[in-house]
C-alpha cells in the first residue's frame, strides 16, 4: 500500500543529484547552533522571509467531473507528480482542487512567465516567501533547496512549467534530494523526463462530465440538457472550450456554436483570478513554443478530419514523420485514440487556415488509393480529401459509406459527376432509401441489379415482378448471397415461409460479418411468422448484438424494430416501445425515409393495441404521409386498415370507410395473403359498429386459420378485433381473486389482497359508472380499508400500486383522466 499522496513523509523517494552536505561556510554555526540550521541558512545566504508570498488562485465554481483522477493522485505516494494534458483541457483546476484539499502547507507558484533557470530560482523563491539577494544561480540553487528543507513538511505546485521544463530538469531533482520532506507537483504541457517522475495525463472529460459542465455554466436545467451532447462531443469535451461555448448558449443554439470554434477562440475568460487570456493566446503559446519543423508538422496534421491512423501521418508529414508525431505527443499537442491519433476540437480550430496545399494533396492522394477500403470511421477524411480533389475514387468511396449510415441526398451529390455500374448501383441505392422507388428502379436497371430489383419492385408492390427478377437472378449465380437472399425476401413476402427460409439459410451459409448476421435476422422473421417465438426471439437478439450501429444502422434498426413486435405479441409493451424509438431514432439519423415509415406504422400499432388512440392516430397519419409519397402499397394497406379500425372505435365511421377504400385499393395490386387478411379483419370493426357484433363470432373463428398465423399483421388485427368484440373482455372470478385480461392473461392475485381491492373497485366503478375516475382518497379506503395513511404518503402508495397493476398486464385498460384512474370504458367487463 502506498502513503496517500501529499502525507509528507521523512523518506525520499528522489536519488540525490549530489552528496547532500551543509555549505561550508557556515559549518561552525551548524555545529554550534543544529536547532536553528534552517534559519542559519536563510541568513548567511542572504535568503530572508517575507511578509505575504502570492497564493494560489481562487476558486471560483465547483469541480466537474475528475473523480476517478483526484482518486489517483491521493493515493499515489510519488514525490514528483507531473499532470499533463493539451491546452485547456484543465491541469491548472485539478491542481487547485488538490491544492485546497492539501494546501495548508503548501505552495502555489506560477511559473507561466518563467523561461531561464535564474527566472525559475527567483520564482520559486518568491513563492516560498524568500527574498534571494547576492548568490550567483548556481550556488542559489543549493541554497533554496536547504531553504526548502527548513520549511518542513511540506508540497509545492508548480503551474503552467512548460515554458521552463529544461531548467526544471535541472534543478528539481536537486531540490528534492535536499529537502526529503517536501513533494512537487507540475502542470506542464511536457513531462520532465527524470528519474521517480509519476505522469498523471489530464484527459478531456466525458461526455456526461462535458454535459454537465455546459448545463452548469450556462445555467441550464435538466430538461436542456440532451441537446447538449452533440456540441460536448464536437468540442472534444474540453474544459475551457466548453466554459467558452456556454457563455455563447444565451445567444446562440448549441448546434450553431460547434461550426464558430474558430471565432470561439477569441473570446475571454478569467483564468484562475490571473489576468484574463483567451484561448487563442493559450494555444498560440504553445504553437510558439515549437520549433519550424515542428510546427509544419502540426499544421500538416491539421488537414485530417478526426482520427488518423500512423500510416496515414505518414503519408501526410513525410520525411522524418515518426520523429515529428513523438515530439508532438511529448507535448500534449497531439492524442492518441486506440491506435490512431487525433487533435482536439480546440487545437484543430487553432490550426483551420494552417495546412499548406501539399499536406492537403498528400492527403487526398493517400484516401484515393484505399477509398474501397476504409470504413465508416474515415468519412470525413473522405469528405475533406474529395472537397480538394473530387475524383471518382474518393466520390465512390464516400458514397458506398454514405448510403449505409446517410445522409442519401449526399450521396446522390457526390456521384452527379460520374457514371459506371457501380455508379448507378450506389445511386439506386440512395434514391431508395429516399423513397424513390421509381428511380431506384431506372438506376438499378443500367448495371442490369437483379437482386436490387427485385428489393425495388418488391417495395412498389409488384410482387410477380419482383419474383421474376429474383428467380433470375439465383439462375444466373445460384451461389450469390444476394440472388438467394432476393429470392427468400420475395418467397417470406408471399408466405412462402420454408421458401423464404431456405433461402436466407443458403445465403448466410456464404456470407460473414455484418451480412451474415443481417440474415440471422431475417431468418428470425420467419421464425417469427411460423410462430417459432423462442427461436424469433433468441435469433433477432442475438443479430443485434453482432450488428454494429455505425457500420450497419439500418439492418440494426429493422432487427430491433421486429424483435420489438414479437415483443409486443408477447405483452413486453414496454421494451417493445423502447426499440421502436431506438430504431426510428436511427433510421431518421441515417435519412432513411422508407423504413422509418415502416418502424413508425408499427410503432402506431403499438400505441392502438395499448389504448393510446390519438398518439397511435398521430403515427398512422405520419406513416402513410410518406408510404404514399413512396408508393409502398403493401404498407398503405396495412396501416390503412389499421387506422379504419381506430376510426371505427372512435364512431368515425366515414372517416374509417375512407381508410378503409385506400386499403382496398393498395391490396387488390399486391397479391399478399397476409396484408390482405389483416385489412379483412380490420374492415370487420366497421360491422361491429354498425351493430353487427353478435354475428361476427364465427367469422372471426373461420378466419382464425394457418393464414391469419403467418402473418404478424393479421395476428395484430385479430387481437384488435377480439377485444372490441367482447371476445377480449376483462373477467373477474371473485372467488379466486383472479381476473383474465383481453389478451387471454390470466392474473393470480390470491395473495395480493390490496391489489384485488383495487381490481374490484375499478370493476364496481366501470360497471356503475363508466369513465368515471377514481381518485387517490377513493383508492387509499377501497386498497387499505380503515387504515390511517398520512396524506404525503397517500399518493405514492396509489402509485406504487397502480404501477404493480400495469406490469401485471393491466396498463392497456388503466387509464387517467381528470381526477384520478378508472378502467377502460370500450372494454366489456364481466364478473
Amino acid at each position: 500500500m502506498g502513503e496517500p499522496a501529499w502525507s509528507i513523509t521523512k523518506t525520499s523517494s528522489v536519488a540525490p543529484a549530489a552528496p547532500v552536505v551543509p555549505p561550508p561556510s557556515i559549518g561552525a554555526l551548524w555545529v554550534a547552533h543544529p536547532i536553528n540550521q534552517s534559519v542559519i541558512i536563510h541568513r548567511i545566504a542572504g535568503i530572508l522571509p517575507s511578509v505575504s508570498p502570492p497564493s494560489a488562485p481562487p476558486i471560483l465554481t465547483p469541480l466537474v467531473g475528475r473523480v476517478s483522477l483526484l482518486s489517483q493522485l491521493e493515493g499515489s505516494a510519488a514525490r514528483l507528480v507531473t499532470l499533463t494534458g493539451p491546452p485547456g483541457v484543465g491541469k491548472t483546476r485539478v491542481a487547485l482542487e488538490l491544492f485546497a484539499r492539501r494546501g495548508e502547507r503548501g505552495a502555489w507558484i506560477d511559473l507561466s512567465a518563467v523561461r531561464s533557470e535564474a527566472e525559475l530560482c527567483a520564482r520559486v523563491a518568491d513563492g516560498l516567501g524568500l527574498r534571494p539577494s547576492w548568490l550567483e544561480p548556481v550556488d542559489l540553487v543549493d541554497e533554496l533547496g536547504w531553504a526548502i528543507e527548513g520549511r518542513g513538511e511540506t508540497w509545492i505546485v508548480l503551474d503552467e512549467a512548460e515554458g521552463c521544463v529544461d531548467a526544471l530538469r535541472r534543478v528539481l531533482p536537486r531540490w528534492l534530494a535536499l529537502a526529503p520532506d517536501t513533494r512537487a507537483l507540475l502542470t506542464s504541457r511536457e513531462r520532465l523526463g527524470v528519474a521517480d517522475e509519476a505522469l498523471f495525463d489530464v484527459p478531456p472529460l466525458e461526455t456526461e462530465d462535458a454535459v454537465a459542465l455546459l448545463a452548469a455554466r450556462a445555467g441550464m436545467d435538466e430538461d436542456a440538457r440532451g441537446q447538449l451532447e452533440p456540441l460536448a462531443e464536437a468540442l472534444d469535451g474540453v474544459p475551457l472550450a466548453l466554459e467558452l461555448a456556454a457563455a455563447r448558449l444565451t445567444l446562440l443554439p448549441p448546434g450553431a456554436i460547434a461550426g464558430r470554434l474558430p471565432s470561439l477562440l477569441d473570446v475571454l475568460t478569467a483564468r484562475g483570478g490571473r489576468a484574463s487570456a483567451s484561448l487563442r493566446d493559450t494555444l498560440q503559446s504553445a504553437w510558439d513554443a515549437l520549433d519550424a519543423r515542428d510546427q509544419d508538422a502540426l499544421a500538416r496534421c491539421a488537414v485530417f478530419a478526426g482520427r488518423f491512423s500512423i500510416e496515414a501521418a505518414e503519408a501526410v508529414l513525410g520525411e522524418g514523420a515518426l520523429d515529428a508525431l513523438q515530439r508532438l505527443r511529448d507535448r500534449s499537442l497531439l492524442a492518441r485514440d486506440g491506435e490512431a491519433l487525433k487533435l482536439y476540437a480546440p487545437i484543430r480550430g487553432f490550426l483551420a487556415d494552417q495546412g499548406s496545399g501539399d499536406a492537403r494533396e498528400r492527403h487526398a492522394r493517400f484516401f484515393e488509393a484505399r477509398a474501397d477500403q476504409v470504413g465508416e470511421d474515415a468519412i470525413d477524411e473522405l469528405r475533406a480529401a474529395h472537397a480538394y480533389r473530387p475524383s471518382r475514387a474518393l466520390a465512390l468511396g464516400l458514397a458506398r459509406i454514405l448510403v449505409r449510415r446517410g445522409p442519401p441526398r449526399e450521396a446522390l451529390d457526390v456521384l452527379a459527376e460520374h457514371e459506371g455500374e457501380e455508379v448507378e448501383r450506389l445511386r439506386g441505392r440512395a434514391h431508395e432509401i429516399l423513397g424513390h422507388i421509381e428511380a431506384a428502379v431506372r438506376s438499378y436497371e443500367a448495371p442490369g441489379d437483379l437482386p436490387a430489383l427485385a428489393a425495388a419492385n418488391l417495395s412498389r408492390g409488384r410482387i410477380e415482378e419482383a419474383r421474376v427478377r429474383a428467380d433470375e437472378a439465383v439462375e444466373r449465380a445460384p451461389d450469390n448471397v444476394e440472388a438467394r437472399w432476393a429470392r427468400g425476401f420475395v418467397a417470406q413476402a408471399e408466405g412462402r415461409l420454408a421458401d423464404a427460409a431456405r433461402d436466407y439459410a443458403a445465403a448466410r451459409d456464404r456470407a460473414d460479418g455484418t451480412r451474415a448476421a443481417r440474415l440471422r435476422a431475417d431468418i428470425a422473421t420467419v421464425h417469427l411468422q411460423q410462430r417459432r417465438l423462442d427461436e424469433a426471439r433468441e435469433g433477432l437478439e442475438a443479430a443485434i448484438a453482432a450488428l454494429d450501429a455505425k457500420e450497419a444502422p439500418v439492418p440494426l434498426a429493422l432487427a430491433e424494430g421486429n424483435l420489438a413486435i414479437l415483443l409486443q405479441e408477447l405483452g413486453e409493451l414496454d421494451r417493445a416501445e423502447a426499440l421502436f424509438e431506438r430504431g426510428v431514432g436511427r433510421l431518421r439519423e441515417v435519412g432513411h425515409l422508407l423504413f422509418t415509415a415502416h418502424l413508425t406504422a408499427y410503432a402506431g400499432m403499438l400505441a392502438h393495441e395499448r389504448g393510446e388512440i390519438d398518439e397511435a392516430a398521430r403515427r398512422y397519419e405520419l406513416a402513410l404521409g410518406s408510404l404514399r409519397r413512396i408508393g409502398d402499397a403493401r404498407l398503405i394497406a396495412v396501416v390503412g386498415g389499421a387506422f379504419g379500425a381506430l376510426e371505427c372505435g372512435r364512431g368515425r365511421l366515414e372517416a374509417a370507410r375512407e381508410r378503409f377504400e385506400e386499403a382496398q385499393r393498395n391490396a387488390e395490386e399486391l397479391g399478399d395473403p397476409g396484408s390482405s387478411r389483416a385489412l379483412a379483419l380490420h374492415r370487420l370493426h366497421l360491422r361491429l359498429a354498425e351493430g353487427a357484433g353478435a354475428t361476427l363470432g364465427e367469422t372471426i373463428d373461420r378466419l382464425d386459420d394457418e393464414t391469419t398465423r403467418r402473418s404478424d399483421d393479421a395476428r395484430f388485427a385479430l387481437r384488435l378485433l377480439r377485444r372490441a368484440l367482447g371476445h377480449g373482455a376483462i373477467v373477474l372470478s371473485p372467488e379466486d381473486h383472479a381476473l383474465t385480461l383481453p389478451d387471454g392473461v390470466a392474473v393470480d392475485l390470491r395473495t395480493r389482497d390490496i391489489l384485488w381491492r383495487l381490481v374490484e373497485a375499478f370493476a364496481s366503478a366501470r360497471l356503475e359508472r363508466p369513465g368515471a375516475p377514481l381518485d387517490v382518497d377513493t383508492l387509499i379506503e377501497a386498497g387499505w380499508p380503515g387504515e390511517k395513511v398520512l396524506p404525503g404518503a397517500a399518493p405514492n402508495r396509489v402509485k406504487v400500486a397502480l404501477s404493480t397493476l400495469r406490469k401485471l398486464g393491466l396498463r392497456p385498460w388503466i387509464l387517467r383522466g381528470e381526477g384520478g384512474w378508472f378502467f377502460d370504458p370500450s372494454v366489456p367487463l364481466r364478473r
